[in-house]
């Protein structure tokens, strides 16, 4: 389960040097891009400044980015143009964050059958496809996956501007459907970590949606570091304001069980991440 997800802008080199470790640091100035070194220190800095100094980041077989050195926490990283998103999960879990104006549509046909994109006549819908197909893959944990057929959507609602939902639409021959009214379990963004297990989407005071408003959880960490803490307010990602839309998907790795996923977007970006 996803516990908490940090959205933040990508800090430069700098601000990030005190989290990071000399080796990191050397092996990102060799990148000859200041893009890829403060993405490379960002999410390093992200990491540590929830979890602690001395916890030791790698990579695993498959070149996905692990704590080594806490057992039972799982992170997923994802990074566009200014931004860094880091989740923290007890078991697998991905997330993925995209500038809303690439061209989905140009490459829709490469990641989405014709049953997928029929599920929904939103206008985010193909890059919030992408980035679900995306969170999949992360949570897959294996190479060589057909977009399409290993990764496939089953279910999605998705709501432009308004924070309720309904039953949504699923691929035919997918059994069941979300329950009409039920609130959009899922991981509540933050810029600082929130507890987001079980936050439902809702309507903030200001009339946008806001992600989780009233169940955010901030401050005091559990064991792990990655949730259980005491309430706060309602601060949904200040990267991500004025929402424009939310949304709820249900996924699929293999033949594996349902996959949960739940989604933000304002005019500029994207958020997906498993549930």
């Amino acid at each position: 389960m996803m516990r908490s997800l940090v959205v933040e802008p990508l800090p430069d080199a700098a601000a990030a040097a005190s989290w990071t470790t000399a080796e990191e640091r050397a092996a990102a100035a060799a990148f000859g891009s200041e893009q890829r070194l403060r993405e490379y220190l960002g999410w390093r800095a992200v990491v540590r400044r929830r979890l602690g100094r001395a916890t030791a980041i790698g990579y695993d077989a498959v070149g996905a980015p692990v704590v080594e050195n806490r057992p039972g926490v799982r992170i997923a990283v994802s990074h566009c143009r200014g931004h860094v998103v880091v989740g923290f999960a007890d078991g697998p879990c991905g997330v993925d964050i995209e500038r809303r104006d690439r061209n989905f549509g140009r490459i829709a046909a490469r990641y989405l059958t014709e049953a997928e994109r029929a599920l929904s006549d939103d206008e985010a819908w193909l890059g919030v496809a992408w980035c679900a197909k995306e969170a999949l893959y992360k949570a897959a944990g294996r190479r060589e996956l057909d977009l399409r057929g290993d990764l496939r959507l089953l279910r999605a609602d998705l709501r432009s501007g308004a924070a309720g939902f309904s039953a949504g639409r699923s691929v035919e021959g997918e059994a069941g459907a979300f329950e009409p009214g039920d609130a959009a379990a899922g991981p509540a963004a933050t810029t600082d970590g929130a507890d987001v297990s079980d936050a439902p989407l809702v309507r903030g005071a200001s009339g946008a949606v806001v992600a989780g408003a009233d169940v955010l959880r901030t401050g005091a960490s559990g064991p792990e570091g990655i949730g259980d803490g005491v309430s706060a307010g309602p601060e949904p990602p200040a990267c991500l304001l004025p929402l424009t839309g939310c949304g709820r998907i249900e996924g699929r790795i293999g033949d594996g069980g349902p996959v949960r996923l739940v989604a933000w977007w304002n005019e500029e970006m994207i958020l997906v991440s498993t549930v």
